[in-house]
């Protein structure tokens, strides 16, 4: 991923009349499903905004505001019918973590080992959570607890209560996380940088499941739907799993490229160093 400059510009049709978005992938399953019908666009863009730092964070939408990070290093609040900015914070780190919209706040993670919570209408800050690298994009469950994955120098999977500024308990690896987490009920899955897609019980802080693959997630996201988690791992592993939510055991598995398969397991399995430099970035 480069530093070019880049702009963003808003190309729907009729913004004042779209549904909510207001997670990564649009919910806590990260289905990336929506009801709505959705056409292509015509004819020009509404409007552009740039040009800021590049923009690897997915935006958010909640009302008529689009909410997104950049990697100049500011969280951003639009108006999506002019472009108009309606806030702007500064922060310490690029900001790739796609926002969170929970009630009337902003919950959003940053390079810099934070997590910020920020009122959504004012840009003002609530809450700094102390956190590792965030390349996750956080999930919020409806009592306010926040789930993220966490790189450098944690390496783990962080749960935070409303309120708190650290996190309440993690589960820790032997590599960097930055897998976002998908949440369907009392279960959570998310992909490791170890080559592992796992399952883990929110209530008592437990792996139920581990599925090794042969690649390496690194920002890969499962998707949830009915019990069902589906997933791409990436590099080497060229498949796409569905796996039973509850257990791991596997439903079914996609024909990869057989030309890629377990005899890259070794390599594809850990973060070259510099990768891992920049991230730190």
């Amino acid at each position: 991923m480069n530093n070019t400059k880049i702009i963003l510009i808003l190309i729907l049709c009729n913004v004042s009349h779209a549904a909510d978005w207001p997670a990564f992938r649009g919910n806590l399953q990260r289905t990336g499903f929506t009801a709505e019908k959705v056409g292509l666009p015509e004819g020009k863009p509404l409007w552009r905004f740039g040009p800021v730092g590049a923009v690897v964070s997915s935006p958010s939408v909640a009302g008529n505001t689009v909410y997104f990070g950049s990697r100049d290093s500011t969280i951003y609040a639009l108006d999506a019918l002019s472009g108009v900015v309606k806030w702007q914070k500064k922060v310490y780190g690029w900001v790739d973590s796609s926002p969170f919209i929970f009630g009337d706040s902003l919950v959003v993670g940053c390079r810099d080992g934070r997590i910020y919570i920020l009122d959504k209408t004012t840009g003002e800050s609530r809450n700094e959570l102390v956190a590792g690298v965030q390349l996750s994009s956080p999930a919020v469950l409806s009592d306010g607890t926040v789930l993220t994955l966490v790189g450098p120098p944690y390496n783990s999977f962080a749960k935070y209560r409303a309120g708190e500024t650290e996190s309440g308990w993690s589960l820790f690896f032997s590599q960097p996380m930055y897998s976002s987490p998908a949440v369907e009920g009392p279960l959570a899955a998310f992909g490791g940088n170890d080559g592992y897609l796992y399952g883990v019980a929110l209530a008592d802080r437990r792996v139920l499941w581990a599925k090794l693959t042969t690649g390496t997630s690194y920002l890969s996201t499962p998707a949830i739907e009915s019990g069902v988690v589906f997933f791409a791992p990436g590099d080497f592993d060229k498949n796409v799993y569905a796996v039973n939510l509850s257990d791991g055991a596997e439903i079914w598995k996609s024909a990869g490229n057989p030309a890629l398969g377990k005899t890259h397991q070794e390599e594809s399995t850990r973060m070259p160093p510099q990768m891992l430099n920049n991230l730190r970035r």
